[in-house]
């Protein structure tokens, strides 16, 4: 007889419910599992996408972007490059590498240009610009990809300060949708610098700059590999020797005792009294009704003249037979000389012409001149004008002139920045001078006079100093003063590593040291979600930051970022892990 026994109902029951517990508690483990797993190949694709859009500017390497000038429109962009240019030299990306076109959801992954990520709709499918549940990299992402240039250049030595006498020029390439493209550098003659029009993208550009082109030379020319950063003005310096630069540029080919770079009005070296062109334009003067030879029959002087400078600058009352030199370009023979206001008489009509950019003139200031800055006009006998604003100054007999700045070394500092030197250089300082700033929170440490044109000013920058472009200003004892534009930089914090990088859910007042550079007094930390959270922040130094958090409930281990944060708004972030229960 089969003596065998089977399970009672009871016992059936009693398994069935003990894997029926089991089951509820492994389900949302496996759950959040497949989850985290999900956002980790979306973090993975976000972040393949990205690099191969703008590359890493820190590793020299600039992606899409750095060839083809723009953003791709797709990620099939970084795989294709049919339609793109000739710039484009992809593939950026592989998919075969286990990078896809789309996400776990089935959505296409969208690359943004205000602000720069790369970003997936997340689990609801739906365009929320960011927000919702969306998911993107970077956490932080940069405004734009462009960035400026500003260059100084130097030959044998000097200091470029006038390009068109100088004969200077330089450009930039770059790519405008995938095609070779290149810009023209403006000149300012009161910072002595080249730059940018506009910006342009980042990644490695030529940079080319031409000197003294002649009738039987060839010009000068010099080709840098510059880059360019996003967000940022590129600092640059370009030195060139050339033995036989200056003969090339003070020939006088037509004996007149002025050097052809102060006559020629159109920058080909051919002095205007010898060129069959003077104004470039493909037409000879003969037959050219806007020669801007004044000595062309028809023509005369179709240019508006530019002042940009009378020397000395300034006049006392009642000054008899005072001499100055009005400085600018397009300058004609017979041209005279006006000033603004009354009771100042220019005694040399017409103006004695130097050349094309100088006249010379002898002026009676009355005693009753109202004091104060003046207006300078030059008038062609053509009848064009150009006037000079605010260039020449009135001032009381025995009075002081006011101050004038040309040009300020650096021309920004960092917040935090200590005992910083700024070089000012300029006209009409007085010993006992002083500086202030309309930036918030600078402290001027120290003010020295070198010279009637050169000063030094030491300053600090406060950590919470407002950031951007703001006012310098000397003022003189006289209480007369100049300005110019000074920027305090937004200072990035640099985390070089934390310590402990992790711990375990459901932990309170876990002391994390950060150390690396560039950290603020008064800097912030943030996380970038539960379950990390901040409890405390402590500066300690320039290096140092201590980070206290709560570490929440979590299944699964769950990594997030903590965020260090300037009083400028510039940040850098670390991953800190919450380990799981599981």
């Amino acid at each position: 007889m089969n003596s065998r026994k089977g399970f009672s109902l009871i016992e059936i029951i009693v398994a069935i419910a003990i894997m029926a517990i089991i089951a509820g508690a492994i389900a949302p483990v496996m759950f959040r599992q497949l989850e985290q797993t999900r956002y980790t190949r979306v973090l993975d694709d976000l972040t393949s996408i990205y690099e191969a859009s703008l590359g890493s500017p820190k590793d020299d390497y600039f992606g899409f972007v750095g060839d083809v000038g723009r953003l791709p429109d797709s990620v099939e962009q970084l795989i294709d490059g049919t339609g793109q240019g000739t710039s484009w030299h992809g593939p950026y990306l592989a998919l075969a590498g286990g990078v896809h076109a789309t996400d776990v959801f089935g959505m296409p992954y969208v690359i943004d240009s205000i602000p720069v990520r790369v970003r997936s709709y997340g689990p609801d499918k739906n365009n929320q610009s960011g927000g919702g549940d969306d998911i993107y990299y970077p956490e932080n992402p940069i405004s734009t990809y462009k960035g400026f240039l500003e260059l100084q250049v130097y030959i044998n030595g000097r200091l470029i300060t006038d390009a068109t006498s100088d004969q200077v020029s330089a450009s930039l390439s770059y790519a405008v949708n995938g095609t070779p493209a290149n810009m023209t550098l403006n000149f300012s003659g009161s910072t002595y610098k080249f730059s940018l029009p506009d910006s342009v993208h980042q990644g490695k550009h030529v940079l080319t700059v031409n000197a003294a082109k002649a009738t039987l030379d060839a010009a000068t020319q010099d080709k840098e590999i510059v880059t360019i950063l996003p967000g940022v003005t590129t600092q640059f310096q370009v030195s060139m020797e050339d033995a036989d630069y200056m003969t090339r540029l003070d020939t006088d080919l037509n004996g007149n005792g002025i050097p052809d770079r102060q006559e020629d009005m159109d920058g080909d070296g051919i002095p205007n009294s010898m060129d069959t062109d003077i104004d470039g334009d493909g037409t000879p003067n003969t037959i050219d009704p806007d020669s801007l030879d004044p000595t062309i029959t028809g023509g005369g002087g179709a240019t508006t003249p530019i002042v940009t400078a009378v020397t000395p600058n300034y006049g006392a009352q009642s000054a008899s037979n005072l001499a100055l030199v009005i400085d600018g370009s397009y300058f004609t023979s017979g041209a005279t000389v006006t000033f603004s206001g009354t009771v100042v008489t220019v005694l040399t009509v017409p103006a004695t012409f130097n050349a094309s950019t100088q006249l010379a003139v002898s002026v009676n200031i009355g005693a009753s001149a109202a004091t104060g800055l003046r207006n300078v006009t030059v008038t062609n006998p053509s009848g064009q004008g150009g006037t000079g604003t605010n260039i020449f100054e009135v001032t009381t007999a025995g009075g002081s002139p006011s101050p004038s700045i040309t040009q300020i070394v650096p021309s920004s500092g960092n917040q935090g920045a200590t005992n910083l030197d700024i070089s000012v250089q300029g006209q009409n300082f007085q010993s006992g001078f002083t500086t202030t700033f309309t930036n918030g929170n600078i402290t001027v440490v120290s003010n020295t006079f070198v010279n009637s044109s050169q000063l030094t000013v030491r300053i600090n920058i406060s950590a919470s100093a407002s950031t951007g472009a703001g006012t310098m200003r000397i003022t003189n004892p006289d209480a007369k003063f100049a300005e110019t534009t000074f920027t305090v930089n937004a200072l990035k914090p640099n985390i070089a590593q934390i310590n402990p990088n992790n711990a375990n859910s459901n932990t309170s007042n876990v002391s994390i040291t950060v150390t690396g550079s560039e950290f603020l007094s008064g800097i912030n930390a943030s996380s970038s979600g539960s379950p990390l959270s901040i409890v405390s922040r402590t500066w300690v130094s320039s290096t140092q930051v201590t980070v206290v958090v709560n570490c929440g409930f979590a299944f699964t281990a769950q990594q997030r970022k903590l965020i260090l944060t300037n009083p400028g708004g510039q940040a850098d972030s670390a991953n800190f892990t919450v380990n799981g229960l599981f």
